[in-house]
């Protein structure tokens, strides 16, 4: 409990690393040498918004020592970890701090300490199994057909373990109980296990009894159970159905692509072959970077309207010594991924050589062929043509960073400060190849400034605003270097006309996308910036305009300021009133004028999410309420 964070531990039984040893903060995957059990071992491997593939720091260690090394791994991240930042308190941002060899070292270091103290060794009897010299490269390759029944063959003879499939992880409490008693009735051990791919396992059945257990699943579960169809392919978060930092509805979208898929056609090997992982946002709690093709939930802004996207992820590869995680594709409408996930299995099926694996097909055809194939699904209609297009799956209402539950506009936030960083990439990519630039490095270095003034309550769409904006609230605070002054003045003389002020400036634009890149890799959900070399008053919040000093009495609640947000939409009304309540003390209150539907709906409950206090809502007339907020906490 006194850790920066959570501390995630695997074990493996082979190299094909089925339990993620290598995408874990402590990973353990099973050898032997010369008879003896044992594990090699990795650390600071993880998912999330910034993944990682985990280090080997030991070869091979016997299997008596992983409480010893667990123990040391635990102090390093207790002594290393980022305690300031919640965004970067895994034991994988300490590693990408210290060099591999100087990691090491001061692992052996502790382990030769935690030995010392007398930290006990792990005395449980470990037997080494017969096993394949070479271990499967994907588990899925080891199933078989008996009894009409998908099997995995077990060490020990005449036993086999049954994949029991729960379309995208879900079961009803009854039907639970009820398979519970079947695994009394048929499993040696008595239990069920779960799965990565939010399935269930019932391990060591009889083989003669496979006939009988098929019929008793079919009579819990219904014909499901034993068939195969494209849903079985999915593996899912729960997304903005219940999850408080979902973006999209990961499940709904889900079903509508397992729809598509089962009537397109495609063979039954070719579904087999993928493992399609989708979360609602991109913080993987759908395991998006290790599926054959991965999905995570994003909000894409077209014009002054937003609608729900997914970005791609292809090429990851599981496997120690040759795990890789999926590499960003690019982004496609929620509405258009179904068309897009059919043409790219066909395209697969049709393309693929005899026993290729969809990350062999990956490597074979490369980046820029997946790119081009995406390219083809990212158009999107007028409103007025498709209204459907700007509403999730599963919903009837357009799509919005609000009304996600409380505390949500804090995630819409941080989604359109990413779309801004990766426009300005983009950019400034074209930038490069083109012979007058000029035009592309603008609408870069716009994107580039314009990402973070969110966190600033500004949302402009002026280019000098933009600017001058920029100027404000991060050169003058010294969050920005003052070198980029004249990068900033020579962009608002191209805007009145100055076609060479920025010739030549592709690089120093591409450093200041670096610089804000490196900002919002410091920004807590709180929106501040760690960063040491920036002064310490710069993480005061600026003073927010249109409001008034005075103090508003509203139903004998009174309030220290006020702030008007008449016609300010989610989430930058929650940020302006953020903002504000942060330049106050502990115990005054913030009376906000709000716009009725969304605003009075998601901002009170993002301010209570934070641990401040709604002391008082009340409808003003004309569509707009008074709310009042006493600052708790600072």
């Amino acid at each position: 409990y006194n850790l920066p964070r959570k501390y995630k531990i695997a074990f493996s039984g082979c190299s094909a690393d089925c339990a993620l040893a290598q995408v874990n903060d402590l990973g353990f995957i099973a050898h032997e040498r010369t008879g003896e059990p044992g594990f090699s071992v990795y650390a600071g491997g993880g998912m999330g918004a910034e993944p990682r593939v985990a280090d080997r720091i030991m070869e091979w260690v016997a299997a008596r020592e992983v409480i010893r090394i667990a123990e040391g791994i635990r102090r390093l991240f207790d002594r290393l970890g980022n305690r300031r930042n919640r965004h970067r308190a895994r034991l994988r941002f300490a590693m990408e701090r210290i060099e591999p060899a100087a990691f090491r070292a001061m692992f052996g270091e502790t382990l030769e300490s935690v030995a010392a103290e007398g930290v006990p060794a792990c005395e449980l009897p470990v037997k080494i199994a017969e096993r394949p010299v070479e271990p499967p490269a994907d588990y899925r390759s080891l199933l078989t057909d008996m009894a009409g029944m998908e099997v995995l063959k077990q060490s020990l003879v005449g036993y086999v373990a049954v994949p029991v499939r729960l379309p995208l992880g879900q079961i009803a409490w009854k039907t639970l109980a009820e398979l519970a008693d079947v695994a009394d009735r048929f499993s040696s051990e008595k239990m069920l296990r779960t799965t990565q791919d939010q399935n269930l396992l019932l391990c060591s059945v009889r083989e003669p009894d496979l006939a009988q257990l098929r019929e008793e699943l079919r009579r819990v579960l219904g014909s499901d159970s034993t068939h195969r169809s494209a849903v079985h392919a999915f593996t899912s978060c729960a997304g903005a159905a219940t999850c408080r930092l979902g973006l999209c509805l990961s499940r709904s979208a889900s079903r509508a692509c397992a729809e598509a898929l089962d009537n397109a056609g495609l063979a039954d090997s070719t579904i087999r072959a993928v493992d399609i992982r989708i979360s609602g946002c991109p913080n993987a709690c759908g395991q998006h970077h290790v599926g054959t093709v991965g999905l995570f939930g994003a909000a894409q802004r077209l014009g002054e309207r937003l609608l729900p996207a997914y970005r791609v992820l292809l090429g990851a590869r599981r496997g120690e010594g040759h795990t890789r995680l999926g590499m960003v594709v690019g982004s496609v409408p929620a509405r258009a991924l179904p068309k897009f996930l059919v043409d790219l299995l066909k395209d697969y099926e049709t393309s693929r050589t005899a026993n290729e694996s969809f990350a062999e097909y990956f490597d074979r055809k490369g980046m820029r062929y997946f790119q081009s194939l995406l390219e083809q699904h990212t158009h999107v209609p007028a409103y007025a043509d498709a209204p459907a297009f700007y509403r999730d799956w599963g919903m009837e209402e357009d799509f919005s960073l609000a009304g996600r539950g409380a505390g949500e506009c804090g995630a819409g936030v941080f989604e359109l400060i990413a779309q801004d960083l990766s426009t300005a990439a983009k950019l400034l990519e074209q930038a490069q190849k083109e012979a007058r630039p000029d035009k592309f490095l603008l609408d870069a270095l716009l994107a580039t400034v314009r990402a973070l003034l969110v966190t600033r309550g500004v949302d402009s769409q002026d280019p000098a605003m933009i600017i001058k904006s920029f100027e404000t609230h991060f050169v003058d605070t010294g969050l920005i270097d003052a070198g980029f002054r004249d990068l900033l003045v020579r962009a608002q003389g191209y805007i009145k006309g100055w076609r060479e002020a920025l010739d030549g400036r592709l690089e120093e634009v591409r450093r200041l996308l670096t610089r804000v890149e490196m900002l919002y890799s410091a920004m807590d959900a709180e929106l501040r910036f760690h960063v040491p070399e920036a002064a310490t008053s710069v993480s005061a919040p600026d003073a927010i305009p249109n409001e008034a000093s005075k103090a508003t009495d509203v139903g004998g609640q009174r309030a220290t300021a006020e702030l008007d947000l008449r016609g300010v939409a989610c989430p930058l009304n929650f940020v302006k009133a953020k903002l504000r309540l942060e330049t106050m003390g502990v115990g005054d209150s913030l009376g906000i004028i709000l716009d009725d539907g969304e605003p009075v709906q998601n901002v009170p409950a993002s301010f209570r999410n934070e641990g401040q206090e709604v002391v008082d809502m009340r409808p003003m007339g004309n569509g707009h309420w008074m709310v009042i907020i006493k600052k708790i906490r600072s």
